[in-house]
């Protein structure tokens, strides 16, 4: 013999369609508000291809925490030796002060960042983006910007000590750190 569940009463219907058609409601809300911050971060990267804008939406940036991206070879030096120490991530947040990125959107994407190893992936959005920002500028104003990157992400090497506290800098710490002065070269 099949049994049927009993039908609800007409009010638990009520309530049951009043509460489907309010989580419906809430999905479409969320979806309409990414499309617009996806929207607003292309449009503030359109020098990037869209599968960079796609690293940098993974990676938690939006159009508000922008400034964040400029920090992002700082944050992979913190992350080359696989864990960040207070002593580095103390120094990831020197350079967001320096670099206006520490309030807000910007600060609060640094520490999601300092907590959980963003992609690797950023770090090529940050060269391309990096890129198309200096092709505007003179070349003072470029070596200027190289300078205050590099000593940053040498600050941040030098923060941790090295491996075993037996040099300032790691093989992986100086390997990115190159990349870095590469990208600005």
């Amino acid at each position: 013999m099949i049994h049927h569940a009993p039908t609800p009463a007409p009010r638990s219907e009520a309530r049951f369609f009043l509460a489907r058609d309010g989580e419906l409601r809430l999905r479409r809300e969320a979806a309409a508000r990414e499309r617009r911050e996806r929207a607003l971060l292309a449009d503030a990267c359109r020098a990037l291809p869209p599968p960079l804008v796609e690293v940098l939406w993974s990676a938690g940036l939006r159009a508000d925490s922008l400034a964040a991206l400029d920090l992002a070879p700082v944050v992979a030096v913190a992350w080359a030796d696989r864990e960040v120490d207070p002593a580095e991530r103390q120094a990831v947040l020197v350079a967001a002060k320096e670099r206006g990125a520490a309030e807000g959107p910007a600060r609060a994407l640094l520490e999601r960042w300092l907590r959980r190893r963003p992609p690797a992936a950023l770090l090529d959005a940050w060269e391309a983006h990096l890129a198309s920002a200096l092709r505007d500028r003179g070349p003072h104003e470029r070596r200027e910007e190289a300078a205050r990157l590099v000593r940053a992400v040498r600050r941040v090497a030098a923060a941790s000590g090295g491996f075993l506290g037996m040099a300032k800098v790691s093989r992986a710490e100086a390997q990115m750190i190159e990349r870095v002065e590469r990208t600005l070269g």
